[in-house]
Order: structure tokens, then sequence, then C-alpha cells
């Protein structure tokens, strides 16, 4: 498949009379390849104990899901054979490369401190093995998210989960859209 052309100016000359010239295989192409997730944690808030890695439940039961293009990701309700593993996390059906994303709001009620969040591979071949994490200082006050990001290649069947962490006991904020973990499919096999 061919990269797909600049768009050709109009006969004015001007960027904004221009036409997209694509062919039918590239449109093709692109509609499939193009996926975006972007899950949501509980309406409730979730508590975080101190010194340790908490999965952030993600349920499209509270804040609907916003999924545009081919469906890579799935929840893992009860029922699933994958729910006892992860009750929290999301499957892949689509191998290839994602931009992963998620983010933690903390209750700024509670005390500061180090707040970390993480995305990791709790099933798949490598699961345990790696992890996009991040962590940092946080000061008092309203609304500070703990954001991570980074690629990664999952196989069909995998499960990641958001995760969070603090030095002290803690917890998120109440509010579905506080916690959010987004998969964005980059390339497929």
């Amino acid at each position: 498949m061919s990269d797909i052309p600049a768009p050709s100016t109009s006969s004015s000359g001007d960027f904004f009379g221009s036409e997209w010239h694509i062919t039918a295989h590239e449109k093709l192409a692109v509609r499939g390849s193009l996926s975006f997730l972007r899950a949501f944690g509980p309406d409730t808030s979730s508590t975080v104990s101190a010194n340790t890695w908490t999965a952030i439940v993600l349920d499209p039961a509270g804040e609907p899901w916003r999924q545009f293009g081919q469906p890579c990701w799935e929840w893992i309700g009860p029922g699933d054979p994958d729910y006892a593993l992860s009750p929290a996390g999301i499957r892949c059906l689509i191998e290839g490369v994602y931009d992963l994303a998620g983010s933690v709001m903390f209750n700024p009620a509670q005390a500061t401190g180090t707040r970390g969040v993480n995305i990791t591979e709790v099933k798949g071949p490598y699961a345990g093995q790696w992890n996009l994490a991040t962590g940092l200082p946080v000061p008092k006050s309203t609304n500070t998210p703990v954001l991570v990001a980074g690629e990664t290649y999952q196989y069909a069947g995998n499960i990641i989960e958001l995760q969070a962490w603090s030095d002290t006991a803690t917890s998120t904020l109440a509010n579905p859209q506080s916690e959010w973990l987004s998969a964005c499919l980059i390339a497929a096999k």
C-alpha cells in the first residue's frame, strides 16, 4: 500500500479548497486500521492501599466507553473465563502496535505523597514482564492527574490493566472520567 498522497490544491490554489485523492484500496486499508478506545473507571472512588499496585476496574456500565473505528479491545465481564484473572482489565482482539495512555486522579483531600500509574500486561506471552509506569510526588492540590503513556505490541487475547499506586493509603475521585485507559491501534499485523 502506498502512502496517502497530500491533498491537491483547487483551481484557486488555496489549501481549504483541496481534495484528497485516495484509491479504493487505500480507503479500505485506512478504514480497517483505524481504532480508538477510551475505557473509563467506575462511578465510585477506588481504594488504593499504601505501597500496592491496585487495578482500576474499567467497566462500561458506569461511563459509556468511547469506541471509534474497528473494535480492537473488549470488556471482560462476569461469566467470562478470564474474569477471575482480571476483573479490571480489557482484552485485545486484534494483534498489532498500540499507543496506550492512562490517567488516574487521586483524591486531593487525602495526604500528599508519591503517586504512580501503571499499564501492565496480565495475560499474554509477556505478562508480568513489562509495564508502562510513571510516578511523581503529588502535593495536596485539587484534581492533579497522574498520566502514563507509551507504545506496545499486543497479541489477540492479551489482557492489560490500568493500575494505581500510592505511598500512603488514598483513593481516586468518585468521577468515572477521573480514571481512564485509551488504546489506539497504529499498525495491525
